[in-house]
């Protein structure tokens, strides 16, 4: 998996749906979708759209309209509070176990920042589709709410996380996560990319890079991160 800045670049379809997006049995790859019940799937299917995910493609730009809902398969997503790169900070990181917009499904359609960290692909929905289905079908409304509970007690988790943690213990945890959620131990991220994730100086990531190579953790270079030990890693992010 790759994970460096790019020019944004629009998304690409993959693959289109005539009908279900995936067979009776089948299932998509997301932990969200994968969880609703065959009834509610087959609501949704003909609405979803398979597209590719490039690294530095923004989703939503800050401010605006959200125009789709995101379910990544493979790759992963930063979502951003805060208008420009100087002032904003990542309040969410979305793999195959989650969904972008959250607050769609909460009346709330104006997006913040959303940007793909990690190439990969992804199930999209346009926001009013969804949320024309879940006002007509309150058991697929209760269920992915249900889901939107979690995304927000984890932004809140996060929020209070990174306000007394230190640089060293962030960037353990933001790492570990992306080893998990990516299933990789090598990640091609930037110095430049993570200051921006944690709302940082690029200095300060540099030397918290070297703490944790110095302690064997990982190892690191110009645009790549290799996790040596994602046991020790987890203990100096305290989670």
């Amino acid at each position: 998996m790759t994970f460096v800045s790019d020019t944004p670049r629009p998304s690409i379809p993959i693959a289109h749906n005539d009908h279900h997006a995936a067979p009776e049995g089948a299932t998509f790859g997301n932990a969200i979708l994968d969880s609703l019940s065959l009834v509610e799937r087959h609501l949704l299917a003909p609405s979803l759209e398979r597209v590719a995910l490039r690294v530095g493609e923004c989703l939503e730009p800050p401010g605006q309209p959200i125009g789709y809902v995101y379910f990544p398969v493979e790759g992963l997503i930063s979502m951003f509070a805060g208008a420009t790169p100087g002032t904003r900070i990542e309040i969410a990181t979305v793999g195959s176990d989650g969904m972008t917009g959250p607050g769609v499904l909460l009346g709330d359609a104006t997006a913040g920042e959303t940007l793909v960290q990690a190439a990969g692909s992804a199930w999209r929905i346009a926001a009013g589709s969804l949320q024309r289905l879940a006002e007509l079908h309150p058991a697929l409304h209760r269920t992915l709410l249900a889901h939107v509970g979690v995304a927000l007690r984890q932004v809140m988790d996060t929020a209070c996380y990174s306000g007394r943690a230190t640089i060293v213990e962030r960037l353990a945890h933001w790492l570990l996560q992306a080893a998990e959620r990516l299933d990789a131990r090598r990640l091609v991220i930037t110095h430049d990319a993570l200051a921006g994730i944690l709302g940082v100086r690029r200095p300060s990531v540099t030397t918290g890079l070297q703490v944790l190579e110095g302690r064997y953790l990982i190892r690191s270079t110009r645009r790549a991160i290799v996790v040596l030990d994602p046991q020790g890693l987890a203990e100096v992010a305290r989670r």
